[in-house]
């Protein structure tokens, strides 16, 4: 069924391609958005909050129909940084969001969560040796956790066309999902047996991965690991 949806899409596509507009409907278009845009918050968050306000500045939040790809090392904090982007914007804006986690069960995803809601060390919340008063903070942040509306897929080794199809049919059932974080990219396959190489399988994921948040109008956090190249050079700055 979703090699059929992908089939479909890409004779859209094509269709699409053909259909070209004027400027006068576009400059239409264009002040519509500015209109909209002016009723965004003080904050001047045009897209989906990130909770982070410095990072909100840059980037007015993560806007519709674009894929943002979150890039760093191994153990820096990518995982954490994501779930609390994902948390911030699900509870903030009060609409759903939707996690992959390709690397880590649902419940370990959970117990950040609520370590981040409560300020109680993870490892506490883990073992479940707590002080009272760090158990009422843990009981408080489950409730907040609880009342957020997040969606979390953890099905290891997950396709791309799941992921898409899985995607859509949440988008269907949730009109106002507001964001996908994926978490990671290298852990996702396509599935075929025709991959030339790794990297080109990643590009292809990339760019379906990018389809589908312009087809969503949602934007889509992917979350990627750096190579170890960087660590080669003498300041360590991470390359494109």
């Amino acid at each position: 069924i979703a090699d059929a949806d992908r089939r479909i899409s890409k004779i859209a596509e094509k269709r699409r391609i053909s259909d070209f507009r004027t400027s006068k409907e576009i400059t239409a278009r264009v002040e519509e958005q500015m209109k909209l845009i002016s009723q965004a918050n003080e904050n001047g968050v045009t897209g989906v909050t990130t909770g982070y306000t410095k990072l909100n500045m840059y980037t007015h939040g993560f806007q519709r129909g674009n894929m943002i790809i979150l890039a760093a090392r191994p153990s820096v904090g990518k995982t954490a940084l994501a779930i609390n982007i994902a948390l911030n914007a699900a509870s903030k804006d009060h609409k759903p969001v939707a996690i992959f986690s390709l690397e880590m069960p649902a419940e370990q995803l959970i117990m950040r969560l609520i370590a981040n809601q409560s300020c109680v060390e993870l490892d506490k919340i883990q073992t479940n040796v707590l002080r009272s008063e760090e158990r009422a903070k843990v009981r408080q942040g489950i409730a907040n956790v609880a009342s957020t509306p997040i969606y979390i897929d953890d099905t290891p080794g997950i396709r791309l066309m799941d992921i898409i199809a899985k995607s859509k049919k949440l988008k269907a059932a949730n009109e106002e999902l507001s964001m996908i974080v994926i978490d990671y990219i290298g852990l996702i396959t396509t599935g075929s047996k025709k991959v030339e190489s790794r990297q080109l399988e990643v590009s292809e994921i990339s760019r379906s991965l990018k389809e589908l948040s312009r087809e969503l109008k949602i934007p889509v956090l992917v979350i990627a690991q750096l190579s170890r190249e960087v660590e080669k050079r003498d300041n360590k700055r991470p390359m494109l």
